[in-house]
């Protein structure tokens, strides 16, 4: 199948979507996204909205004939050349039917049921084939080598094969944003910059692409731009309406790096924000609590990991992360008795059993923590922390 179809948006629009099967006979196809719509109400406007590159719908719709959307798709500008399939009927090809009817307008194919998946796939390849550019589709083949290549750990080729498959089709947005990344992995910095740049040129609302470049600039300490870019992607995501989780990140991001800046009163806000944003999340109050663990403010870490494991007590990670900020700051009867509550409902734990003994060793309650490492290595003998820490505890000789 051609490779291209991956990469298409198909809108699909019928009264009854589960009588035809009409989604079932366009699945095998390959196409990367159906859209569906069940009413043909402000059809056109979603159409002008998405934008797909092909749009196919049933003879008859609830308050129109698809022929006369087909029209209407036809008299804008923007839609005029997009391909458009009609489903009817096998009645339908007869000598001033609606197939001779749509078979005269541009770039649109009639296809009559009852067919089999495989005779409407054919007609469908054979309509669609062409108009899709044999370089795109050449250029998509490229792509293809290059993961492959990047698999068996061939970078340096595969970025030939990037750069290859993007002098061919350089429209290819996901694509730039790989090619990106594999050149700042080869230390190709300069290049991977402009492979990002474009990639968010071709696609200005992919919040992922923001992150992924904010994240280059950070590893190379351009925090500022870094902070920039999540700044401009919290204003795509508000527009975009995306999920608060989503929101809630970006904020968190955004104090995060203002920490990295040593601008407190900043990322307070932020993070006041990001809790305002989503409220009843615990994973967004733990993604605080690790920006302050990063930057060494173990005292407002706590208090961020207390509020998640109020929200979700089974946050296993977030538990352990709190102990530790509780040894960090010399805490160690909270570490304890947190641990102690954890051991309660999880008794053969080497790990938590290692995390009791540091906080004994760092308290210098040596023999207690003696005794919970031999616990420990009793169950995993091969746990290489513990027999470090043991040697310390009590040194061979």
């Amino acid at each position: 199948m051609r490779r291209v179809f991956k990469d298409y948006t198909v809108l699909l629009i019928a009264k009854d979507l589960e009588l035809p099967g009409y989604r079932e006979l366009l699945e095998p196809l390959g196409f990367g996204r159906i859209e569906i719509l069940n009413h043909d109400a402000g059809a056109l406007a979603f159409i002008l909205e998405i934008k797909p590159n092909l749009i196919a719908v049933d003879r008859d719709l609830p308050s129109t004939r698809g022929a006369d959307l087909l029209a209407s798709v036809r008299r804008e500008w923007e839609t005029s050349e997009t391909p458009f399939i009609l489903f009817g009927s096998a009645e339908d090809y007869g000598p001033g039917g609606l197939a001779e009817e749509v078979q005269k307008n541009h770039l649109a194919l009639f296809l009559g049921l009852p067919m089999n998946q495989k005779e409407v796939g054919e007609k469908i390849v054979e309509f669609l084939d062409p108009l899709l550019d044999p370089d795109r589709e050449k250029a998509y083949g490229l792509l293809d080598e290059a993961a492959r290549l990047i698999i068996n750990g061939e970078k340096t080729t595969a970025a030939l094969r990037y750069a290859e498959a993007l002098e061919l089709f350089d429209g290819h947005a996901e694509a730039w944003m790989d090619y990106a990344g594999l050149l700042a992995d080869l230390g190709r910095s300069d290049e991977a910059e402009n492979a990002f740049l474009q990639s968010l040129k071709l696609d200005q609302y992919n919040l992922d692409g923001y992150g992924r470049l904010a994240g280059f600039y950070e590893a190379q300490q351009l925090l500022q731009p870094a902070l920039s870019l999540f700044q401009q992607a919290l204003g795509i995501a508000i527009i975009k309406h995306s999920p608060t989780r989503v929101k809630a990140g970006i904020i968190v991001n955004i104090g995060r790096l203002d920490l990295k800046l040593k601008r407190l009163a900043e990322a307070e806000v932020s993070f006041d924000r990001a809790v305002e944003t989503n409220p009843h999340d615990a994973g967004t109050r733990a993604d605080i609590g690790d920006a302050y663990t990063d930057r060494g403010y173990f005292a407002e870490a706590e208090k961020y990991y207390r509020a998640a494991l109020d929200l979700d007590p089974d946050l296993a990670h977030v538990f352990n992360k709190l102990g530790i900020a509780y040894r960090r700051q010399k805490k160690y009867d909270k570490a304890l008795e947190l641990y102690a509550s954890a051991r309660a409902n999880h008794p053969r734990d080497e790990h938590l059993l290692f995390n009791m003994a540091r906080a004994h060793f760092d308290a210098g309650q040596l023999d207690k923590a003696e005794i919970l490492l031999n616990e420990a290595l009793s169950l995993a003998p091969t746990f290489k922390a513990a027999r470090s820490l043991l040697a310390k505890v009590k040194p061979a000789g």
